[in-house]
């Protein structure tokens, strides 16, 4: 019999358990506050870093790839694993050691590769931009390293459908995210400026890298069961979304040929 929760976590340490929920109940919070700030206006990076009515108010700029670096690695990376190695209690598990490296997967490549090899429209980025990703991964590494180090997972739990469609799921989106990463860095070399992607998933939405992301953190919250996955997933729909919308509108405004059964980020739905 499959149980309902996988895991006992924190089970006589009221302090860790407290300080967990209390960073996941700001978590939803700041997923809900980065929503309506994004919807209403994109955030100054990449293609709208630049506008000739809109002023630069997010500080003063750095190098693109070292923000990009200093914005994903030093928390996602040297955070996770400081927290994971440190304040865990389970840190050895399999279960636990299993998705401590597919979050260093992702994030040693995000943060530490990715910028290096990426071919970025701007070579600079504002200093808020970069804060203002530093800041919440930072808060989402320790969320969720303190869980994974922390929580026991049952022994059986490699033959859960949970932990199966998690992992699944989590491979499946690095993958998709991957390609469309390769194939915007394939047009930025060949070509000087903005053109239109096609091919792959590039036919059918207009982000597959965020589509790819979304179904990768769909997997770690599946595969981890926690609230603090749930969060860090509704948090990165609340960029996803909204950003991927006024990618699309963008891609159609610059593009009248633009493909017009092309969704922003969801096929054939959104």
């Amino acid at each position: 019999m499959i149980p309902v929760w996988p895991w006992v976590a924190f089970v006589n340490d009221p302090l860790r358990f407290w300080i967990y929920y209390g960073f996941v109940i700001g978590a939803f919070v700041l997923a809900i506050i980065t929503f309506i700030s994004q919807f209403l206006k994109p955030a100054p990076y990449g293609r709208f870093d630049k506008t000739d009515d809109r002023p630069n108010n997010w500080g003063p700029v750095i190098p693109q790839r070292i923000g990009h670096t200093l914005s994903d690695a030093l928390p996602c990376v040297v955070g996770f694993l400081l927290v994971y190695f440190l304040y865990g209690k389970n840190q050895y598990h399999y279960t636990n050691l299993i998705f401590m490296i597919l979050w260093q997967i992702h994030y040693i490549h995000r943060g530490l590769i990715h910028p290096w090899i990426m071919r970025y429209s701007s070579k600079t980025t504002p200093l808020g931009i970069t804060l203002g990703g530093l800041i919440p991964n930072a808060v989402f590494s320790f969320i969720n390293a303190s869980w994974i180090s922390s929580a026991l997972y049952y022994d059986q739990y490699y033959s859960d459908p949970r932990f199966i469609i998690g992992i699944f799921l989590f491979v499946v989106g690095f993958i998709i995210n991957r390609y469309a990463d390769f194939k915007l860095r394939s047009l930025r070399r060949e070509n000087q400026g903005y053109v239109i992607p096609n091919g792959g998933l590039f036919d059918y939405i207009s982000c597959p890298n965020y589509f790819g992301e979304m179904i990768e953190w769909m997997g770690w919250a599946i595969g981890t069961f926690s609230l603090g996955a749930l969060a860090w997933l509704c948090f990165c729909c609340s960029t996803f979304f909204p950003r991927a919308r006024d990618n699309h509108r963008w891609y159609k405004e610059r593009f009248p040929e633009y493909p017009s059964q092309r969704k922003a980020l969801i096929p054939f739905i959104y």
